[in-house]
């Protein structure tokens, strides 16, 4: 089942705050493959712990900003020109 086909209208979407250990570990994985960035996938079980998925250097991310209203192009325009 792919939800970005419309198939779970039941699916939520929330911004949250990871656990440090989590930020930590997802900024070793990036730094690990040499990347700038990566998008990285993450479930959070019913117990609270987290699973990670996959990082994606070309992950889709645009959508976030229309539903969330981060400002992750921004971001990366700082990023890049650095």
């Amino acid at each position: 089942m792919d939800w970005r086909r419309g198939e779970r209208t039941d699916l939520r979407q929330e911004r949250v705050d990871l656990p440090p250990a989590v930020v930590a570990a997802c900024v070793a994985v990036v730094q690990s493959l040499a990347l700038r960035f990566a998008a990285i996938d993450l479930v959070e079980d019913r117990d609270g712990a987290f699973w990670f998925l996959e990082a994606n250097p070309n992950g889709q991310w645009a959508w976030l900003e229309q539903v969330e209203g981060v400002e992750i192009a921004a971001t990366l325009v700082d990023a890049l020109v650095q």
